[in-house]
């Protein structure tokens, strides 16, 4: 990947991981009303450490973004995949729903570029161990420029 089109796909995730970290309290929750998040909201490298305390993002793969990327050409996008695990299965997804939301509304801005964000979740799994579930979110990025 080159430094310009790296540049860009970590901005993106800069991006995300600030909305996260500056999210009110408590966060997405259980029935019960305890907050899913733990203490460490994001792992930005891709794996989190055997003992973090569930309840946080795993950022997954980024795309190669064409060098026009922030043209605002009609077409221009890319996938980013966020790992969102918790404790249970509907844990998960109530990680990733909170997430979809809080990507989308009010729409990400990099650049004086809106980014139009369509979020789809991928298929959940279960942590090798059993004590977790990831639900997949997979975020397709398109560059516009709104008049």
């Amino acid at each position: 990947m080159s430094a310009s089109r790296e540049f860009v796909a970590n901005d993106v995730f800069d991006l995300i991981t600030k909305r996260v970290k500056d999210a009110p309290p408590p966060g997405p929750v259980r029935p019960n009303g305890t907050p899913i998040l733990g203490p460490t909201r994001v792992y930005p490298d891709g794996s989190a450490p055997v003992d973090a305390v569930l309840g946080y993002l795993l950022y997954g793969t980024a795309p190669e973004f064409p060098e026009d990327f922030l043209s605002g050409q009609v077409g221009v996008e890319g996938d980013f995949v966020i790992g969102c695990c918790a404790d249970t299965k509907p844990n998960a997804d109530r990680l990733a729903q909170w997430v979809a939301d809080l990507v989308t509304t009010p729409p990400l801005d990099l650049d004086g570029h809106d980014l139009d964000v369509i979020v789809r979740k991928g298929t959940q799994s279960p942590d090798p161990a059993g004590k977790a579930w990831q639900t997949p979110l997979i975020l397709t990025v398109q560059a516009t420029q709104h008049a």
